[in-house]
């Protein structure tokens, strides 16, 4: 009898344990989804509503964009005048001449990691607003700054004050952390603990790291405009031939230009074409298997889908790899698409 107590008991103590856990996720899945706010319109002014559609910040401006890092939304009110407001309505700046938080459907540094681009009044210089810390800077930067960077990867964001030189500063603190010694367009900035840049002094590319030093990059070869550094490699174009390649983060070439066209590595694959055909390579430069198809493309998971020919392919890594040929999963007598949209080559054969 004593035994069978014990074990209704213990019975009793996990539901309890299990009701309890259960209920403080719930409370807290229900705190998340009340912490979100989503812009909505009503007679002609917009506002935010919670999840539940309760009006929570009342309609009042001609714009407003979604809230983005710690709780900032930029918005405009019927007057013309630009702010940024916090989660409770409230202002943390305003007024501002004329704002921008993206460009093209995406934001300046990604939706939590970016900034805002605020235009001074005469339209001769910017500041930006970083929505992770809330840091204003001073209207100090030429207005043809890049505005375009990685801010998911680092804090350093890359300004200039004359439009000609450019550096970068932390975009948490406003602190100048690399002079403004490069020149020329980069739209990506740091990624990975790596950019690259034109030293304007000695006319070379050089490969910068987060704390200023850089390195030369080998000579013969440039950056291509949007490369980026991923598995510690970034594609260059020869000089001469215009052939692609790949150098490593001390700027030697370890793949040398030898491809038509190539793309940036991921998941230690990158697309490459070799006589008008992609193929991908590892990070060795190894081909993984023939280059046979139309269309750049890249390993997502393990798996890739590219066109060769009216023929679409998904193709598993594995098998690939394995078998060294290439297993079609669609063939010509099916449609490739379906309405706009690929058909997932796992609904045909797993």
């Amino acid at each position: 009898m004593r035994a069978g107590n014990q074990m209704r008991l213990r019975r009793l103590l996990l539901f309890c344990i299990a009701a309890v856990a259960a209920l403080f996720a719930a409370k807290v899945g229900a705190s998340e989804a009340e912490a979100h706010l989503y812009p909505v319109r009503n007679r002609g002014s917009w506002g935010y509503v919670n999840p539940y559609g309760e009006e929570v910040i009342p309609c009042q401006w001609v714009e407003c964009g979604e809230f983005r890092g710690s709780g900032y939304a930029l918005v405009r009110t019927h007057e013309g005048d630009y702010g940024i407001i916090r989660t409770d309505g409230s202002y943390a700046v305003y007024p501002i001449a004329q704002a921008a938080d993206s460009e093209n459907g995406t934001y300046y540094g990604g939706k939590d990691t970016g900034v805002d681009w605020l235009l001074d009044p005469t339209g001769t210089k910017l500041a930006f607003f970083d929505v992770e810390s809330g840091f204003l800077s001073d209207y100090v930067f030429d207005v043809y700054t890049d505005r375009w960077f990685d801010g998911e990867c680092s804090t350093l964001l890359r300004v200039s004050y004359d439009g000609k030189q450019y550096g970068y500063v932390d975009r948490q603190t406003g602190a100048e952390e690399i002079p403004c010694l490069f020149s020329g367009v980069n739209c990506t900035g740091f990624h990975n603990g790596f950019a690259y840049e034109y030293l304007t002094d000695t006319g070379e590319y050089v490969i910068v790291r987060t704390d200023g030093t850089f390195l030369s990059l080998q000579e013969g070869v440039h950056p291509i405009e949007g490369a980026m550094f991923e598995d510690g490699l970034i594609v260059v174009q020869d000089d001469q031939t215009g052939l692609y390649g790949y150098c490593n983060t001390e700027g030697l070439c370890v793949i040398e230009p030898q491809y038509e066209d190539a793309l940036s590595f991921h998941e230690r694959y990158a697309s490459v074409c070799l006589e008008g055909k992609w193929g991908h390579i590892d990070t060795s430069g190894k081909m993984d298997g023939p280059a046979c198809f139309d269309e750049a493309y890249a390993l997502v998971g393990g798996r890739l889908r590219a066109w060769t020919a009216r023929r679409c392919s998904s193709i598993c890594k594995e098998r690939f790899t394995k078998h060294g040929r290439m297993i079609f999963g669609l063939w010509t007598a099916l449609s490739c698409r379906k309405g706009s949209r690929f058909i997932n080559a796992t609904d045909i054969w797993g």
